[in-house]
Formats: structure tokens, sequence, C-alpha cells
């Protein structure tokens, strides 16, 4: 799944679209844009900084140990106020041989990000509270959907808590060997299983690999409800850089289409943006 696939004209957004009819506005949607990157996007930012900001307890049923490495990242996530770094998404599918492959930069700071995606095809993603829009250079169009009910309290912010997290997954040890890596002290691998029968629609598990004494995500694997897996990685790490507001910023031609998806289903193309 790259961030430069548009589920339009795709399986994947046939899927979604059908998804999004049948769930219906009170259920939410539990999925957004690209192949699912709405979701890996939310499982991204969530499971990076998955730790406690005012729970003293463990939920039911979570492993002690697990927990208390939770708690303790907790302590270095917190002091997160922005962040930057480069990513590389394997998309596995088997319809292909080989897995596709797409790379770029992301960028986050309160309750905004960008994804700027470079390879294969140029796509700039910003997300928010409130909804997410998909830039697309060559093809001078803004993709935007809104963002609501679970899916807007879980995206809300670039270092949500667990407290927002615990109705939604439930929580077990991973291992270093999903992503290649070997056993470390300071790594942290959790297993995220939705206990959501509408998030369960679209995800099977999320396995995330934790810097546990910086307190950020280093490599982020996504196995979909069709079986297909993602892979994110992320690299060049750095974090409270004073990034300027405006870098989040989605700049846009004045020439530029905005398409809504969910709101105009095989409708017209809206006029130019101005």
């Amino acid at each position: 799944m790259s961030f430069a696939f548009s589920f339009s004209g795709s399986a994947g957004g046939t899927r979604f679209l059908r998804h999004f009819r049948r769930l219906g506005k009170k259920r939410v949607p539990p999925a957004l844009p690209l192949n699912g990157v709405g979701i890996v996007l939310l499982f991204v930012v969530v499971a990076s900084y998955a730790c406690a900001d005012s729970l003293t307890e463990a939920p039911a049923g979570i492993d002690a140990a697990l927990w208390n490495r939770m708690v303790a990242v907790d302590a270095k996530a917190g002091k997160i106020v922005d962040l930057t770094a480069d990513f590389e998404q394997q998309k596995f599918t088997p319809l292909l041989k080989k897995p596709m492959i797409s790379s770029g930069t992301v960028q986050a700071k309160g309750t905004a990000m960008l994804w700027d995606t470079r390879t294969p095809e140029p796509t700039i993603m910003r997300v928010d509270e409130t909804e997410v829009s998909i830039f697309y250079p060559k093809q001078k169009a803004v993709e935007i959907y809104p963002l609501a009910g679970q899916l807007s309290s879980l995206a809300a912010s670039p270092l949500p808590r667990l407290a927002v997290l615990i109705p939604h997954f439930s929580f077990t040890p991973g291992a270093a060997k999903d992503f290649g890596r070997e056993e470390r002290a300071d790594r942290l691998v959790i297993h995220l299983t939705p206990t959501e029968a509408a998030l369960r629609e679209h995800v099977d598990s999320v396995t995330v690999l934790i810097d546990a004494e910086r307190g950020f995500i280093l490599a982020f694997q996504l196995v979909d409800s069709d079986g297909e897996k993602t892979v994110i990685r992320f690299s060049n790490v750095k974090t409270n850089t004073n990034l300027e507001d405006a870098r989040l910023k989605l700049k846009l031609p004045a020439e530029t289409r905005t398409v809504r998806p969910l709101e105009h289903l095989g409708g017209p193309p809206e006029s130019p943006r101005k």
C-alpha cells in the first residue's frame, strides 16, 4: 500500500466505499483512503505513543510486564512535542510477487501530521483531528475525507494516550523477529488486536516496534482483514526540533481541484479550489 495509491479506481477503493455505505455515519467509517492508509496512519501514530496519561491500573487481561514497560515509555514519549522522520513503506499482496514500495518523509506536531510521499509517485497527505487531505500534484487535485466519532478521537493528536486506545484494542507482547530484528532491552514490541467489530472488518492485527529509550516508533506492521500486509519503517527520526507550524500546512496551487469522495460518490467533480 502506497500513500500514492488512491482508493479511486482501485480494488481497495471499491472495498472502502462499500464498507462506508454499509457502516453508515452512526458507526463511523473505521477506514480512510489509500488502500487502508488511514488505518495504517492511525496505528503508526497511536501505537508509537501507546502509553497511559492518567491511568494507574492495568486493564484486565494485559500482560503485567508489558504494561509496566508501556508506562515507562510514556515518561519519554510524553516529552515529545514534534517529530520528523523518513519512512519506507512496503505493501505485500497476493496479487503481486514483489511488494509495492513507497518512501518519503513525515512530520508531526500538535494535532497535525504531514506525510510527503516522493516515490514512486508524489503525494502529500495532511491529517488533523477533523479531516484527511490528500494532494496529487500531477493531477492537480486534492481529496478530502472527514474524520468523526471513534476515528476522530483516535487521530486527534500525534501523541494520543492509552486511555483512548483501551476501548478499541487489546495488547499483547510482540517479537522483534517479526521485523527481522534481534531482541534488545531498549526495544519494545507490542501486538494490537481490534476488539470492536467495526475495526475488525478492516484490521486483523497490528504490531509495532518502539524505541523504548526515546519513546518513538521504529517499525510498524499491519495485517488487514483480507490478509494483505503493510510494513512501514522509520529512519532519521528527530524530535523536539522546534518544528514550525507552517511546515505542516498543505500548500495547494490556485487551480487545484477539490474532491470529497464520501460526499459526492458518483457525482461530478467539484470546481477548482480558490
